[in-house]
């Protein structure tokens, strides 16, 4: 019951209260120059994007939210119809709870209920990865018929959290290899809201993974969250605890060129999805001209999910316009064109990218 109950707490407490971080993802440091005379009219611009082996409508991902109750199935449902119909692919939260209790599993499989096209993605924590053999995790994530699997890293979180599982990456390697032996599908390591540096993006290009998905500071701040849970159960000094750490992390936008240069230093074929604090098309499209290949959003599809399936529909449909509109705009006809137009870098994301260079360069 604790991991059911959590799940609800999280979206209520998500709803009810300010739990965005205080700083920004950095992502506004990104200024495109203005192209007054376009190069294609915007019936002409091509906003699709090939990942995973499928071809999507756009480079937006529906970031893990929910599950394992009643009110995560309802949200779940709205989100996979939406999916499907606009072709995006759809995370969908954390599924330890259907590995504890499998008669959760039908508030995650309602996803592939909606339609055997969407591109559907498990979740699972690392602390589960490492915890439980890989063959039990993999019976539950192909019961769900997932075409992806994504292992989340939240050592703060975890840290906060009553329930929590504070983690090492000792033995790590071993148990992903397990896992993809297992599920023969692409593995997407992310964080929850702190970012991956330049230092884990090199560590995670040695194993057999297909994307990172960095999860940068500037959103929503899960550790203010479990110090408001906190807080609900008397617990006064975890959440003045979580209170210091609700901005730790690294800005999405630093965390994407980060994560860039490890990727091309590796010479790793990765996936780099930018995730955190993206709220407009705009915010994606300056997070691919940084060097990311999609973009992921979480809240606004949780908050519009609430409020019913027209409200996901209209938001894909706002930030498809926004993308598109930025891409005309900068004189690009396709995604590809979109990661070489220019771009000017201003602070404190330049003040940034010029103390982190010595250490990329080192390596």
């Amino acid at each position: 019951m604790g991991t059911l109950r959590r799940k609800d707490e999280h979206i209520e407490l998500s709803l009810r209260h300010d739990v965005e971080m205080r700083q920004s993802t950095w992502l506004e440091c990104v200024m495109f120059v203005h192209q007054a005379l376009p190069r294609h009219s915007l019936d002409a611009i091509d906003t699709s994007v090939e990942a995973f082996g499928r071809r999507f409508s756009l480079p937006l991902l529906i970031n893990s939210l929910t599950g394992g109750t009643a009110r995560g199935r309802e949200i779940n449902e709205r989100l996979a119809t939406v999916a499907h119909e606009f072709c995006i692919p759809l995370a969908l939260g954390s599924i330890r709870a259907a590995v504890e209790n499998s008669e959760t599993l039908e508030s995650f499989r309602v996803a592939r209920g909606v339609s055997d096209d969407i591109f559907l993605i498990a979740n699972i924590g690392l602390a589960q990865v490492l915890e439980l053999p890989a063959s039990k995790l993999a019976d539950v994530i192909r019961s769900l018929e997932a075409d992806a699997l994504a292992v989340h890293l939240n050592p703060l979180q975890e840290s906060l959290q009553p329930e929590g599982e504070p983690f090492t990456c000792d033995g790590f390697e071993e148990k992903l290899r397990e896992l993809k032996d297992e599920l023969r599908v692409p593995i997407i390591v992310k964080e929850v809201g702190c970012g991956i540096s330049y230092e884990v993006a090199r560590a995670l290009c040695k194993l057999p993974i297909d994307a990172i998905d960095v999860e940068g500071a500037g959103g929503t701040s899960f550790a203010y969250i479990e110090g408001l849970r906190a807080l609900a159960a008397g617990d006064e000094e975890t959440h003045k605890v979580a209170l210091t750490f609700k901005d730790w992390g690294i800005p999405t936008a630093a965390s994407v060129w980060e994560v860039r240069n490890a990727l091309n230093a590796a010479e790793a074929d990765v996936l780099l999805i930018a995730g955190g604090g993206i709220r407009t098309g705009l915010d994606g499209a300056r997070a691919l001209a940084l060097g990311a290949d999609m973009f992921a959003m979480a809240r606004p599809f949780l908050e519009a999910a609430c409020r019913g399936v027209e409200h996901v529909r209209a938001l894909v449909r706002r930030v498809m316009r926004e993308f598109r509109l930025t891409m005309y705009l900068t004189g690009a006809r396709t995604v590809s064109d979109l990661r070489r137009v220019p771009v000017v870098i201003l602070d404190p994301l330049r003040a940034w990218i010029e103390q982190r260079k010595a250490v990329v360069c080192k390596s």
